[in-house]
C-alpha cells in the first residue's frame, strides 16, 4: 500500500493541515491543528486516488470511531 500511495504522489504532500509523512507513505501526520475530519478526508482522498490509478481498493488499518 505504501508503494501505491507513493506512486500516486502523496508522500510528503498535505491536504489542509493533515499530511502524509515525507519518509513513510503509510503514516499520516497532523501538521498542527488538523481535525479528525481533516485526517479522515486525507485518508479518503488517498484511497480514491489509488483506486483511480491502479484499480485497487486499499483501506486504513486503524479503526476510526
Amino acid at each position: 500500500a505504501g508503494w501505491l500511495i507513493e506512486q500516486c504522489g502523496w508522500k510528503g504532500r498535505s491536504l489542509g493541515r493533515a499530511a502524509v509523512h515525507e519518509h513513510q507513505a503509510l503514516v499520516l501526520v497532523n501538521r498542527g491543528g488538523a481535525t479528525g475530519e481533516e485526517v479522515a478526508a486525507l485518508a479518503a482522498r488517498i484511497v480514491e486516488d489509488v483506486n483511480r490509478k491502479f484499480g485497487i481498493e486499499i483501506s486504513p488499518e486503524v479503526n476510526i470511531i
